[in-house]
């Protein structure tokens, strides 16, 4: 047989003679019932706490792994930013060697075009009757020194101009 609260509440005793006090009986029946129904209460209370925890609990798992995903995301992206990083240093590196290479040839093609100057006419340096010669040298050997630093300085600006636009972190 199974026991309500309402069986609890509205008991239903047989009389007797000899027995117990009803009004006693009805006080611990009342207590009874007071203290279940404070126990389902907070039986509900306990089950939606635990009903919300998990809910909690499945929201920040969810969040957990979509950080975790972008993670990933970030770190394939800062991968590929690195390469890129490192193929524009590359290109600058050899874009500048290239310039100092050439920069290079130029002068030693004028120092080379001073010495045949000197050859042809020994002892006047190069000069010709009106001089040109000796001017023209100095001016070659000039502009193939300053294309030599600028090959250089171009050379740096690019190399930073690549580290510049990489993703910070990235160098």
């Amino acid at each position: 047989m199974g026991l309500t609260l309402d069986d609890l509440r509205q008991p239903n005793f047989g009389a007797r003679i000899w027995g117990y006090d009803r009004d006693e009986v009805d006080q611990v029946l009342a207590s009874v019932v007071v203290s279940i129904e404070r126990m389902q209460r907070r039986r509900q209370r306990d089950a939606e706490a635990i009903e919300a925890a998990t809910a909690d609990a499945r929201r920040a798992h969810e969040r957990a792994e979509r950080a975790e995903r972008e993670r990933d995301e970030l770190a394939q992206h800062l991968d590929s930013a690195d390469e890129v990083l490192e193929r524009a240093v590359e290109e600058a590196r050899q874009a500048a060697q290239a310039l100092v290479v050439e920069a290079e040839e130029r002068a030693e093609r004028a120092e080379q075009a001073r010495q045949a100057l000197q050859l042809v006419q020994p002892g006047t340096d190069g000069a010709g009757a009106n001089g040109q010669a000796d001017l023209d040298l100095p001016l070659a050997l000039r502009a193939a020194r300053a294309l030599l630093a600028d090959a250089r300085s171009r050379a740096a600006a690019i190399e930073a101009d690549a580290r510049n636009r990489a993703p910070a972190g990235t160098t």
